[in-house]
């Protein structure tokens, strides 16, 4: 027993279904996209924002140091800064240290030689001092690589120099 179909009966033709098909996978492929990109970019913005806030206690830490600093010595090229406070004996150092160069940490060097470090941030991949004629401490401070880096810059005039 054969059925034949007659023309009037409801249905898809296989170009239809397959014509479907593909608008539906370029719309889902297109959606796709767009929802990856979005994710990337709020990953992004997210280490953006994270060096910038790591960059900006880094660099709050330095400049409230070396405010009241009586002497300062820019040392190792302009990447490290070596200061002293009146009636301390210690002498103290910031500079970037760890396998990549990347820890930005300040150092606490005892009169008798022994030394201890407190790790102030993270990532940092670019730190430099200049001191002017005025005593003027000149810092730049760079977190993070590429798109996402944050470079920012400060000043301070250390208030116990003469």
């Amino acid at each position: 027993m054969s059925t034949v179909r007659g023309a009037a009966e409801d249905g898809f033709s296989l170009v239809e279904l397959l014509i479907s098909l593909g608008i539906i996978g370029l719309l889902l492929g297109s959606i796709y996209g767009c929802y990856f990109s979005g994710i990337r970019s709020w990953q992004q913005g997210i280490a953006r924002m994270d060096h910038q806030q790591n960059s900006r206690i880094a660099l709050d830490k330095i400049v409230r140091e070396l405010h009241y600093a009586s002497y300062v010595e820019v040392l190792g090229g302009g990447e490290e800064i070596y200061f002293r406070f009146n009636g301390d004996r210690k002498s103290y150092y910031f500079r970037r240290v760890g396998p990549e160069r990347d820890d930005l940490v300040m150092i606490h060097r005892q009169a008798g030689g022994s030394t201890s470090q407190t790790k102030i941030a993270l990532e940092i991949t670019a730190l430099t001092f200049a001191v002017d004629e005025e005593n003027r401490v000149s810092i730049s401070l760079t977190s993070g690589a590429g798109p996402e880096s944050i470079t920012i810059r400060s000043s301070v005039r250390p208030r116990n120099i003469p």
